[in-house]
């Protein structure tokens, strides 16, 4: 059992997740019960109960709820991304077992003195001039995470450059609010109507999860599809075109 008695939870992250919003209610009430039990495996962020995958029995009753109505929920939550297997078969969350790892290595670091990047001089600044530097001052969860939105928006290419190799989306990456206000500004000069993009982003992130899509620069991938929502907009009954990385 896992020695912290709490655990991290962004309500933000949880309702903007794409996959689990693709889940209905009770897909995503099975999914907070197998959280509450995958914080108390070992290793941490694996669906294990005294170090073995709970049978569907057993999972219903830690639970509570009806045996038959677990393959079905199990089967909405995998199809629609929300969980990983090991090659064995175990279910395990990939958000809670990055956590983890970042954990593991911020304690490492902890014990070694501190981050080794930032351990390269023993001198401290002198008392002067820490009273000069204004305090920090607390972030919302809105800048927190289009803080994370944006860093992660630089590491797979979308930093105005070209990356040099294609990359696939994280798994928990979210459309920058500037990348849903260029795409805007762009169907207006384009002379399209007005689209729902938070939902357009939302289906193109699951879309790029879901087939595994690469990109050399995701930004530019994200405002081709953002243009072709025209025939969604339009009511033609249209499919969508097929989603081509750029």
């Amino acid at each position: 059992m896992t020695a912290a008695p709490w655990m991290k939870f962004y309500p933000s992250d949880w309702r903007s997740d794409p996959r689990l919003r693709m889940c209905g209610l009770a897909a995503r009430g099975l999914w907070m019960e197998m959280i509450a039990l995958m914080h108390e495996a070992t290793p941490y962020g694996h669906l294990l109960v005294s170090g073995k995958p709970p049978t569907d029995i057993q999972l219903a009753m830690l639970a509570g709820t009806s045996p038959d109505q677990i393959p079905a929920l199990l089967g909405e939550l995998e199809a629609a991304g929300v969980f990983s297997r090991t090659g064995k078969g175990v279910i395990y969350s990939r958000r809670m077992t990055r956590d983890d790892k970042r954990t593991r290595a911020a304690r490492a670091n902890g014990k070694l003195g501190g981050n080794p990047s930032l351990c390269k001089t023993n001198e401290n600044p002198e008392p002067d001039k820490l009273r000069d530097i204004p305090p920090d001052k607390p972030q919302s969860p809105e800048a927190r995470s289009q803080t994370e939105s944006n860093a992660r928006a630089q590491d797979i290419g979308a930093g105005g450059q070209r990356s040099n190799r294609a990359k696939p989306l994280p798994d928990d990456f979210q459309i920058p609010a500037d990348w849903l206000a260029e795409a805007e500004q762009k169907r207006r000069q384009s002379g399209l109507p007005a689209a729902n993009l938070k939902l357009e982003a939302e289906q193109f992130i699951a879309h790029s999860l879901k087939n595994a899509a690469t990109s050399f620069d995701w930004r530019r991938s994200w405002i081709g599809w953002a243009l072709r929502a025209r025939t969604m907009d339009e009511g033609t009954g249209k499919m969508r075109p097929k989603f081509v990385p750029l």
